[in-house]
Order: structure tokens, then sequence, then C-alpha cells
């Protein structure tokens, strides 16, 4: 009992204060199958999802209602009575199989909607309370297409609503004690839905029985104790600690997912993401919290997710999700902070502002963030105040530069890629010349044609890419891109402790860092440190557990300069996708092996996709420090057959 006190204790204290309670009528409807349409067609399938709420919105408005959340495959409304909602979700449902007719693809959404009455509180436009998680539950129990209700949302239809509703007898609803009578409703055959006018009139409702008021009181207070005094109540299952893919960190863990675009222009998707990202970048500026990278974050990216499985696959305590609309002049953004642990919201909030606050919402769900992690997280560790005032991401003064900057971003490495980023960072820099993450980025693609070769002087690119990194540096002493910029741009000019400096410099700035971290282990490696490397490596791809295939071979890089040959195969057998210079390094590995066949193939592969490549050209584009190193390099290449 005491322990059960001091829960229910510690799940009051995160109540908001600014709460108003009341009995409401909250629908909630989810797509059907959704994973499997998203595995069919995963854009097809989300723009219809996304396509599908926006007009179950519209609907839910003419009826008086007022959607509180969309998340995923999920929307949550709440009514102020029970007839202008199930008309509502019956004209939805009736529309969408008329849609779908339409459609000649397997790309169908049909959803379930559940409708609920119950206590609800209200703090900064989020809903939560018993209320939402009978809804949910009730929603469980309809088929694809059709509506469910309670026993209450029955009792209170007038009698003259077109609707036949069938009883599905008494259900056992998981987090309540008493059972649940729940019906079917349907359009009754041959009638017409009634228009908003008509269910928007006040009604004169029929006396509800004492014995019916009695139960659904002891049903809320008995059954839904527990889910109406914790925050508002995820959709979602609890993760499970022991089934977790990693132990969680010692210190609070967070994904940050990718915010959906609510907007109709397609060319705002790129704000989305650079809203997630910048959020990223900020916490991940805080050593006292663990932060996934962007790209594992990503691969949930236009997906219905499960907050078990995110929580589980990533290996983190919380998880933040949200949405962004942005239109001519305003920006809306609605954010909410989810412990994995118990399904339970931390803390959600609707932030509306004038477009030009945009940096100034970032900085603001970054704080909510820390400051609920740090009071609900103690026991995993301290957040220092004095490490957050210092990160205040505003990667520029102007949007336009902004927009500019993100036209640039992609998560590709070709040629033309790398052309629109120079443009396009460039361009940000015409309007806001003191940009330093554009100043970084311009740097970055001089760096990327130096590593592969293109355009017409590699040397004279690596120069380029020294100077703008010292001018980066020189507008923001304190931005990681910048140092992480030169420390690479050093390292390949050979200065290998200057380089070290800059890398060390930038994970000082950005602990969480799983890049920086990954490639200073690559370094340690060119340093003569391999063994000093490989640590941090793993630590960058326990940050990052769905990693690009570079993580993997820079690990691969490391183990084979440790001379630990079978953990470089190891490590060069999970990349995906390969590359050329993968082949290239499990010949070498191979061959240490003394797996001379093996070592053959790989080597007949690279060699297929690189002719020119020899032992002459190894010598002179690998950046040892010491000769020993790169004689151990180039020995194994000739073992392994390279002319």
């Amino acid at each position: 009992m005491a322990e059960l006190a001091a829960q229910l204790s510690r799940q009051r204290s995160l109540r908001p204060a600014n709460r108003s309670d009341k009995l409401s009528v909250i629908l909630h409807a989810d797509v059907a199958g959704s994973t499997k349409l998203v595995q069919q067609d995963e854009h097809l399938a989300h723009e219809r999802i996304q396509d599908a709420f926006r007009r179950f919105s519209d609907i839910i408005d003419r009826y008086s209602g007022h959607v509180r959340e969309i998340r995923g495959d999920a929307l949550l409304a709440e009514f102020d009575r029970a007839s202008p909602a199930v008309t509502a979700a019956l004209n939805f449902q009736i529309e969408q199989i008329q849609c779908n007719a339409q459609r000649n693809e397997s790309i169908q959404p049909t959803f379930r909607v559940g409708i609920a009455m119950g206590e609800v509180f209200t703090a900064d436009d989020v809903i939560t309370g018993a209320g939402v998680v009978l809804a949910e539950r009730v929603e469980k129990l309809a088929k694809p297409g059709c509506v469910c209700i309670t026993e209450a949302i029955h009792e209170a239809m007038p009698q003259r609503m077109p609707f036949d509703e069938i009883s599905l007898g008494e259900q056992k609803l998981k987090g309540f004690d008493e059972a649940v009578r729940v019906y079917t409703a349907r359009l009754h055959k041959g009638s017409a839905l009634p228009e908003p006018a008509d269910v928007s009139v006040t009604i004169k409702l029929p006396v509800v029985p004492r014995l019916v008021i009695t139960a659904t009181i002891v049903l809320i207070v008995a059954g839904g104790l527990l889910a109406w005094l914790q925050p508002r109540a995820s959709r979602f299952e609890p993760a499970s600690v022991a089934q977790m893919a990693y132990p969680l960190p010692d210190k609070p863990s967070v994904a940050v997912l990718p915010f959906d675009d609510m907007s109709s222009d397609p060319v705002q998707d790129n704000f989305a993401d650079g809203l997630t990202d910048n959020i990223i970048i900020s916490l991940s500026q805080i050593g006292d919290l663990f932060v996934i990278a962007r790209h594992s974050s990503f691969k949930y990216k236009g997906k219905p997710v499960d907050i078990r499985a995110v929580g589980r696959d990533l290996g983190v305590r919380y998880v933040l999700a949200g949405s962004i609309q942005r239109s001519l002049d305003s920006v809306r953004v609605m954010a909410q902070l989810i412990d994995t642990e118990t399904a339970g919201h931390v803390w959600a909030e609707r932030i509306d502002r004038p477009l030009e606050d945009l940096f100034k919402v970032q900085d603001e769900i970054t704080n909510h963030i820390v400051g609920m992690v740090a009071s609900v997280g103690a026991g995993q560790g301290k957040l220092q105040k004095v490490e957050f005032e210092r990160v205040a991401l505003t990667p520029t003064k102007s949007l336009q530069a902004y927009d500019y900057f993100l036209g640039g971003v992609s998560d590709r490495f070709t040629e033309d890629d790398n052309l629109i980023a120079r443009r396009m960072s460039e361009k940000a820099l015409d309007v806001d010349p003191k940009s330093v993450r554009a100043i970084a980025k311009n740097a970055w693609t001089h760096l990327q044609d130096y590593w592969n070769g293109w355009g017409e002087s590699p040397e004279g690119s690596l120069v380029k890419a020294v100077e703008l990194a010292r001018a980066a540096i020189a507008s923001d002493p304190n931005d990681t891109w910048s140092h992480w910029s030169m420390a690479s741009a050093l390292l390949l000019q050979q200065q290998h402790d200057a380089a070290i400096q800059e890398y060390q410099r930038a994970l000082e700035l950005s602990p969480n860092d799983a890049d920086v971290l990954i490639e200073y282990g690559w370094a340690l490696a060119y340093a003569g440190w391999p063994e000093d490397g490989i640590p941090f490596m793993k630590s960058a791809i326990r940050l990052n557990p769905h990693p690009p295939g570079w993580y993997l071979w820079d690990l691969a890089w490391a183990y084979f300069g440790a001379h630990r040959y079978q953990e470089a195969l190891e490590a060069l057998e999970k990349q995906e996708p390969k590359t050329n210079f993968t082949y290239l390094l499990l010949a070498a590995c191979y061959a240490q092996l003394d797996r001379v066949e093996e070592a053959a193939t790989a080597m007949k592969q690279f060699r297929e996709l690189e002719p020119e490549y020899s032992i002459k050209l190894a010598a002179t584009t690998e950046p040892f420090k010491h000769p020993q190193d790169l004689a151990h390099w180039l020995s194994a290449l000739r073992k392994a057959g390279l002319p």
C-alpha cells in the first residue's frame, strides 16, 4: 500500500496546475492494419492516412467537436454531447468507404472508432483522464469501418436519432475493474445522416436512472483510478525494460521522432524535419542526457509507430513526438513527451507563435523536455542547469536563410546532392553572412569533394574546407559542426594532434553527437590509437542503434588497426549498403586471417569497382601518423592481391 500511495503521489505531482476538470464525450479513432498498409507502400499509405484525418477533422469541426490530438495512425477528439460525436463518426466512416471504393490500389485505410463519456481534465489544450482511456479501450472492440459506443453514450442518445445500436454485451476492458456494456452504432437502413444543425440544437436528454449514474461513477473511480490520476495515458502499451534491445542508460534517455508536417504543402516537409533536427542537436549538447541520433530516429518517419516498439528498439525511457503546421505568418507546434515505461504523457503542449518566433519555439520545447525529464528522472542522473543555459540553438536570424539551408540538407552523398547543398548554403550566406551552420555546411561540401575525388582539384577543396571551418569557428566558437569540420580537415592534412583537439572540443560541446563520436574513434585509429578509439565508436552506435553503413566501416577500420580482424569482418558483414572500399577492407582482413580464397573473391569485387586503385595510390591517400601503421595496411593489401 505504501508503494501504491507513493506511485499515486508521484503521478499527482505530474498533473498540470492549470487544469480544468469536467465530464466530456471522447472520440478515439485509429487505422486498422496500419502496419500492413505501410509495408505495401509507405509513402502512399502515409499520404492517404493523413488525408483521411484531415477530412475527419473537418467533419468533427462541422459537428461542433474539437480535435485534440493527431499522432501517426490515431485521432482524439472531444464533444460536449453524445449525438454530434456519433453522427460525426458515422459520417466519416460512410465517406471513407465511398472514398476507398473509388481506389483500385490495395492501399485503402479503414478506421475503428470508439466513443465514451467520462471524467477528463484539460491543461494547455491537452486532454487526459479516465474518459480518454475508456474511449481508447472501446475503440479496440470496433471492427474496421465501424463505431463502438459505451452504455453511457447509448443512454444519452435522443430516440429520434436514425441510428441502430446493437449490443455487444458486457466487455472486460483493460485497466477497468468493472465490465462495460458496449454497442455498435450504425445508420438505420434507408435513413439520412442528420445535418450539423439538427444535432447542434439543445436537446433535453432523457433522465438517466440513478443506478446508471452510480455505476458510471464507480466505474470511473474504481476501474480507472490509476489511469485517471496519471498524465494523459498513451494509447500504447508501456515498453518492457526486460525486453529492450539495449539496457537503459544510467541517465535520462530520449528519442525525438520526426515531427509530422500537418500543412498541405509537401515543400514544408523539410521545415518539419528541420525542427526535429534542431531539437535533437539542442538536446545532444546536454551531457546529462542520453539522446538518440537523427539517423535512428528518422527510421520512423512517416510510419504509424508503437511507442512500446520504439522504447524497446532504441532502448530509451522517453520519446518526444509532435507535429508542426506552418502558415504564411504563423506556426503551430504540438509536442508530447511520453514515458515508455508507463505509457503516460509526462508533458504535452500546443504552441502557437508568429513564424518569426520559430527558433524561440524550438528552445521552449527543449527547455520543457529538460525540465520534465529532470523532474521525473532524478534517479537516472541530475541535469545541470548551467549546462542547459548555454544551449540556445539559433542557426540563423533569418527565416529565408533557414529555408535555403534546409533545402540543402540530405542524407544522400552523391555529387549532385553535394553541389545542391553547397549552392543552398551559399544562398543562405548571401542572406545571413553570419549563419555559422551554413558556413560549416559549406565546409563539409568541400570535404566531401576531397574524400570522393569530386571536382577539378581535391587538394584545393581541402584547403577551402579548412578556410571555411576556421571562419565558422571565428563566427561562433561554441558551434559543434564548426569544430567537427575543422577536425576532419586537419586529419586529412595529417595534422593529427590538432585534429584530435578539435574532435575533443566538438564532443565537449555536444557529448551526444554520435557522428562526431564515431569519427573521433576513426581519427584515433589513424593517429595510432585504434584500441582507444573503439569504445567511442561503440558509444556512437549505442546512440545511433540503426547506424548508416559508414559507421560500421569506421568501426571495422579501427578493429583492423588493432589487429582484431575477425571483429572487423563481423562489422563489415553487417554494413549495408556495402561500398567499393568495404570489399577492399574485407580482402585485407581475410588475407590477415590466411583465408586466401575469400580474400581473392573480395579483392576481385573491389577491382571490378575500382580498377585503377593500386598499392601506390593506397600509400599516398591514407592519413596515417605512424609509418608502421601504413606498412601494416599495405602489407595486408599486397597479401590480398592488390597490384
